[in-house]
């Protein structure tokens, strides 16, 4: 709880450098009224003034300001989750809110929450809604995640008995088959770059499959003796056939259940609408990983 709560001192700086895109906004076109509505999730509204706000809170001790489509998207991504919790029955009360801002007060430092209190003016509602409930909501959505979790957590136990049966003389369409797992055949190119789907595995700073290289020392017949770990999955390859720089493999595969896929799941039936087409442009642009960014 007490990591909760110190990584929500710094989730505004945190949570919306999504990706650490570093582009600046054109706002012309984008009115100055402060209730100007940018963006709606379901019927909850994002404003341009609430934007202009997260931009000054990110300011203060110095810091620089965020980008306005990124301060934006950090709101439109709060919205889905005040209106999931909603939906789920998950809101925070108003003393869990008082409680929570308590505990922020007493894990944080007076130089860091004193000048973002200052730009509230004594407004407690105003920063107690723009700073202290959001986190309050996340918190309590991921501790929901965290009790549905060992329901979904077999992934893994079913690879380590596939790696078992794979020591035998077996296939891995067998094994797949008989513990209704995913295989798949693909071919890896040493030595070529990271396609779409390995960025997507391994992150956008790799420019090289980081599996290829493990893969060295086997000959055909042979698989790895270890289960792998990306960002999507658990996998066990096994190696059919080299052709020069080519290597054939199959894949033995389970997706990994995380926060992210468990949000989109109940998230479905939540809308967004943009107001503002040049916003919408631009997230469309400059977010396109942003899982909602492909429904606006």
């Amino acid at each position: 709880m007490r990591k909760i709560l110190r990584d929500g001192l710094i989730l505004l700086s945190t949570l919306l450098m999504i990706g650490l895109f570093s582009a600046g906004c054109d706002e012309s076109g984008n009115p100055s009224d402060p209730d100007r509505v940018l963006a709606l999730v379901n019927d909850r509204e994002v404003t341009r003034g609430e934007v202009e706000m997260r931009r000054r809170v990110e300011a203060t001790g110095g810091r620089d300001s965020l980008p306005f489509y990124v301060a934006a998207a950090g709101l439109i991504s709060e919205a889905y989750e005040r209106e999931l919790a909603e939906k789920l029955g998950l809101e925070p009360t108003d003393r869990e809110i008082a409680e929570f801002a308590a505990k922020m007060d007493e894990l944080g430092s007076e130089e860091v929450l004193g000048p973002i209190r200052e730009l509230f003016d004594g407004d407690t509602l105003g920063y107690l809604r723009h700073l202290v409930e959001p986190q309050a909501v996340a918190a309590k959505l991921k501790r929901r995640f965290m009790e549905i979790l060992p329901e979904t957590e077999d992934g893994k136990a079913k690879m380590d008995r596939a790696l078992e049966l794979l020591r035998g003389e077996t296939t891995p369409t067998i094994v797949a088959e008989s513990l209704l797992l995913e295989v798949r055949r693909d071919t890896l190119l040493k030595g070529g770059p990271a396609t779409a789907d390995v960025r997507a595995r391994y992150g956008n700073s790799v420019t090289t499959n980081p599996v290829i290289p493990l893969l060295d020392s086997l000959k055909p017949g042979r698989h790895l003796n270890q289960v792998l770990e990306d960002m999507v999955s658990y996998q066990i390859i096994r190696v059919v056939e080299r052709n020069g720089d080519q290597i054939i493999v199959d894949i033995i595969e389970a997706p990994i259940y995380n926060y992210a896929m468990w949000f989109r799941e109940q998230a479905t039936d939540i809308t967004v609408t943009m107001k503002d087409e040049e916003l919408a442009e631009t997230l469309r642009q400059k977010l396109p990983n942003l899982w909602w960014a492909g429904m606006i």
